[in-house]
This record gives C-alpha cells, sequence and structure tokens, in this order.
C-alpha cells in the first residue's frame, strides 16, 4: 500500500484548517447570554420620556411575544407592578400596580395565554391561564439610548407550578435579563440580552 503524496496531505491539512475557521467564525455568531452586574440604577424617566406612550408598549411587546412566549400549554402572567428605575428592595416593594397598563400590554401581545396578573384574572373555568404552569413577569419601563433607535427593558421571570397560585410566585425573587432593543424597518427587535447578576 502506497502512502499518499505530500500534495494530498497539504490539501487535506489546509481543508481542514478551513473547516476549523469556518466553525469558529459560526460559533461566535451564535448570540449567547452573558452575565452584566446589577447596577443600582436601571435607568431613569428622562430616557423613557424620549418614547411615545406606543413605542414604550411596543419594545415591551416584543420582549413578551419575542423570549417569553409561553409554549407547551404554558402561560404568563404579567405582574402590573412595573420594574423601578431604582434596583433595591424598597423601591421594588414601593412600586404601585398599573392594571390598565398589565391588561393593555397582554393585549397588544395577542397571545391567549399571556394575562395581567390581576385579582380577577383566574376567575371562571375558562380563563386561559388559569391553573397552568408557566412563569410571572415583572417589566420595567424602556430606557431610550443612542436617540431613541435603541432602548433596554429590563424583565424578571418566576416560575409557577401548575394549580400554583400566580401571586405567590410573584413575590418570589426570579432571575433577572436586560434586553437591547433595536429599531429597525419600522418596527423594534431584540439586539441581545444578558443577565443580570444577582446583588
Amino acid at each position: 500500500m502506497h502512502s499518499p503524496p505530500c500534495s494530498a496531505i497539504v490539501t487535506a491539512a489546509r481543508a481542514l484548517a478551513v473547516l476549523l475557521l469556518l466553525a469558529g467564525c459560526a460559533a461566535r455568531a451564535v448570540p449567547r447570554d452573558e452575565l452584566v452586574p446589577a447596577r443600582a440604577v436601571r435607568g431613569d424617566s428622562a430616557q423613557t420620556a424620549l418614547l411615545s406612550p406606543d413605542e414604550r408598549l411596543a419594545t415591551q411587546r416584543v420582549v413578551v411575544r419575542d423570549f417569553f412566549r409561553p409554549t407547551g400549554g404554558q402561560a404568563r402572567w404579567l405582574d402590573p407592578r412595573p420594574l423601578p428605575a431604582r434596583r433595591d428592595s424598597q423601591a421594588e416593594a414601593d412600586a404601585r400596580p398599573d392594571d390598565d397598563w398589565a391588561e393593555h400590554l397582554a393585549t397588544a401581545t395577542d397571545i391567549p395565554r399571556v394575562c395581567p396578573l390581576l385579582g380577577e384574572n383566574d376567575a371562571g373555568e375558562n380563563a386561559p391561564c388559569r391553573g397552568r404552569p408557566g412563569g410571572v413577569l415583572r417589566i420595567s419601563a424602556p430606557y431610550a439610548l443612542a436617540g431613541g433607535d435603541t432602548v433596554v427593558v429590563y424583565a424578571r421571570y418566576a416560575p409557577v407550578r401548575a394549580e400554583e397560585d400566580p401571586s405567590a410566585a410573584a413575590e418570589r425573587r426570579g432571575d433577572e435579563l436586560e434586553f437591547q432593543l433595536v429599531r429597525r424597518r419600522g418596527g423594534w427587535h431584540i439586539a441581545r440580552h444578558r443577565t443580570v447578576q444577582a446583588p
């Protein structure tokens, strides 16, 4: 049996090197979750004021629909208490519920199993989220960056077991994520997301 010529070995080695390079590039192209330190402040009202009320709702809608969409029979409940600008337990405890906002956001998602976390949301046998597993979402106001074409939204997710009262789950401190959204072709899109390190 003859050994392969040197030119064939060199060609094979070059082909392997190219494949490894392409694989490395592909791996870097896939967005990965990152860990970001928790800052004392998420944003401020001046950043939110750069966006119209419709734009604020649109950015939050994208986060719910594109990242937290319920699958496999799950449900999502929207906590009517937005995550406050300051990241501390007292500010979060003092946050006033905004039931109208939670209802508008749930309606805007156009997903039946996304429900506002209100006292009456599980009343009745036909309530779409009643008794399901899933999670409670507590979402911040959007904070505009770079002239308003980039925004940051924070969301905290607390899991809910089947038949568990979602209001009880809402009091648990779940994982918080930071979403950066960009405006493209007249709509908002998630550019990246990062996990916020627990303080």
